[in-house]
């Protein structure tokens, strides 16, 4: 947003972007120390509509002081205050925007009404939206091998996690290698060079564009899903439903729907040629009237965890000892068997048949 014009705007204007899409981030220094305290507190208030006014107001003002204790030297450009303001808002305010796209979701009215709202636009992580905005930083800036190679490393760890996800298709790995691989090949040519305002206007109306394309399929997706339920579920007792993004593949998407007592869950392509091979309703029945999930659900922990939890599903597991393990899982982010990694909580069962509650997190009110 810098190059696009906007850093030219004021002075600390780019600085003003810079921090400020990052500054809702700072709950991360009161969220991090365990799994529940972190899916409780991040993406807290910080992340909200009121959060995002009064990050914008400090960080405004701070840039404010910050101006008159260290004086520009040379010819930096001139400060204006409300167009700094602006730019300040626009900065925080596309962290908030970024983060309602994506199935992870965000709270936008706290600290009044703790309401999940989700986008489900894209995953957390969309490397097509690396590649888009990453292309014009990297055609558009100055530096010699030793940038280009940092980049190249960058590339290569992206092409690495989208390779260690095995929900990414290998067309679409693939597709984005070529892509990065054509961005390396225009940069040696040295497309770009002297037009960063031209480049990174093109690459957010791409990232625009994209988030509409993500919109349309995503309803198209729905439609069809819709179908799929009422033709293969007809005696559903549905209490909610969703239809979420796949990472880098916005051709196929996961649906899921709920009951009281259970979670359906598949995989739809747009069309019934994109399904999956042997794609179908795989059903996960919820163990909640089981007096050991019970007892974990009704927990501070468990209470924790459903705040946060879109599709909770709480069984009872052998774990490897063959011990009884309860374990609550969010569909959006756990349909197998793991008892371990994001979106998973397990807890012991004692030999009484009672879970081990005691020593569980129970974060205080939020901060």
């Amino acid at each position: 947003m810098a190059r696009a014009g906007l850093g030219r705007s004021s002075r600390l204007a780019t600085t003003a972007l810079v921090v400020g899409a990052n500054l809702p981030d700072i709950d991360l220094l009161w969220s991090l120390g365990d799994e529940v305290r972190y899916l409780d507190y991040h993406r807290g208030w910080t992340h909200s509509l009121f959060g995002t006014l009064v990050c914008s107001v400090i960080l405004w003002v701070a840039l404010l002081v910050f101006s008159r204790l260290a004086p520009a030297r040379g010819s930096p450009g001139t400060l204006h205050r409300l167009r700094l303001l602006g730019v300040v808002a626009i900065g925080v305010g596309s962290h908030f925007l970024m983060d309602t796209t994506n199935a992870y979701g965000v709270r936008p009215f706290l600290p009044w009404d703790d309401h999940w709202v989700y986008g489900d636009l894209w995953v957390i992580i969309d490397p097509w939206l690396w590649l888009l905005l990453g292309a014009s930083i990297f055609l558009s800036g100055r530096g010699g091998w030793v940038r280009s190679g940092l980049w190249l490393l960058g590339a290569v760890g992206v092409a690495a996690l989208m390779l260690s996800t095995l929900l990414v298709p290998r067309g679409a790995f693939w597709g984005w290698l070529l892509g990065a691989g054509l961005i390396m090949a225009a940069w040696l040519r040295g497309v770009g060079a002297g037009q960063a305002s031209r480049l990174s206007r093109t690459a957010l109306a791409l990232v625009i564009l994209y988030a509409v394309g993500c919109s349309v399929l995503g309803g198209i997706a729905r439609a069809r899903f819709a179908r799929l339920v009422e033709a293969e579920l007809p005696v559903l007792l549905e209490t909610d439903r969703a239809v979420l993004p796949r990472p880098a593949d916005p051709l196929r998407w996961d649906g899921i729907v709920e009951e009281p007592s259970v979670v359906h869950h598949r995989t739809v392509g747009l069309v019934a040629a994109l399904d999956p091979p042997g794609s179908g309703f795989a059903s996960h029945r919820r163990q909640h009237a089981d007096p050991r999930v019970a007892a974990v659900l009704e927990s501070c922990t468990g209470q924790t965890l459903l705040r946060f939890f879109r599709f909770p599903v709480g069984v009872v597991e052998n774990d490897e000892t063959a011990r009884p393990v309860v374990v609550l899982r969010d569909a959006r982010f756990s349909r197998d068997r793991r008892r371990t990694g994001f979106g998973v909580f397990s807890v012991p069962v004692a030999p009484d048949g009672s879970p081990e509650l005691d020593g569980l997190a129970c974060p205080p009110s939020d901060p």
